[in-house]
């Protein structure tokens, strides 16, 4: 293998992000978009439905009263949250049956990635530029590269940890064994599923924001919010994780590193009421 036409050939029989997923948000990034319309799309899938009724009814999403029916889920919570847990259902079984995967693995990479969305909301919701909602979507689906890289090429994968041992950094590693990083590729799958703009750019940029153009800010969000997501798992601080914090993104992300004490405190009590969406241990264990 080791091509770009190779790779993507090599994942031709992956199942396509479930339409109602992008159709949602689409709807949901018009300023005029209807509650009632989400709920129409929504019902055409049964699985997501099921879903989102859970996720409408637990912890992470604080409801006051029983959701009882997608329309109530919608009058009570709103297009921007609906539209995180389609995102969030959809996100959850599509993670946990692709490639060479198993139960534990399962977990921990649901774990990461839950992680992740969570931390790019809360950065989001503190530099007050991009809506939080779309930066938990971001989150659920920036690393979809990663995964596919991770899953599907197993003996690439050793000669990429073998060029990183040597000297370089995971991404030039990447780029060096199969001529294509994670970020490219995810962001290449995202257009062919017909992700908005906005995901596209900010996946393929999430590791570089400042070449994302317009949509530099949430590709920085993308990567300040997996600098703290590795952070609070690795026990380390959020400028150490396997990538690193890109230069310049907290301030393209509009957080100053004076904040990112109280930040990482807020991820960990995060985290703790997301506990059942994410289905592992309780942040404050893991730090």
């Amino acid at each position: 293998m080791g091509t770009i036409h190779d790779i993507l050939t090599s994942i031709e029989s992956l199942e396509p992000f479930p339409p109602v997923a992008v159709q949602i948000f689409q709807l949901a990034l018009l300023d005029d978009a209807l509650p009632s319309q989400l709920v129409e799309i929504i019902e055409t899938d049964p699985g997501v439905t099921t879903k989102v009724l859970r996720l409408a009814n637990s912890a992470a999403f604080g409801p006051r009263v029983e959701v009882a029916s997608l329309h109530d889920a919608a009058n009570r919570l709103g297009t921007r949250i609906l539209t995180s847990m389609v995102w969030t259902s959809i996100a959850q079984g599509f993670y946990a049956g692709l490639g060479q995967s198993n139960q534990g693995s399962n977990r921990q990479l649901w774990e990461e990635v839950a992680t992740n969305a969570i931390a790019s909301r809360m950065i989001a919701a503190a530099g007050g530029k991009v809506d939080p909602h779309m930066a938990f979507t971001l989150g659920l689906v920036q690393n979809i590269g990663h995964l596919i890289l991770d899953r599907f090429l197993v003996s690439e994968r050793e000669s990429i940890q073998r060029e990183i041992d040597n000297g370089k950094s995971p991404i030039n590693a990447e780029r060096a064994v199969l001529g294509i990083h994670h970020a490219e590729l995810g962001a290449r799958l995202a257009k062919r599923w017909s992700f908005p703009a906005v995901l596209v750019q900010a996946i393929r940029y999430h590791h570089a924001p400042h070449r994302a153009g317009e949509h530099k800010t949430a590709a920085a969000i993308g990567n300040v919010g997996e600098a703290f997501a590795a952070a609070v798992l690795s026990r380390k601080g959020p400028d150490t994780p396997t990538y690193g914090m890109a230069s310049g993104a907290a301030e393209l992300a509009l957080v100053s590193r004076e904040e990112f004490p109280a930040l990482r405190d807020l991820l960990i009590a995060e985290l703790d009421r997301y506990r059942d969406l994410i289905g592992g241990s309780t942040a404050s264990e893991a730090a």
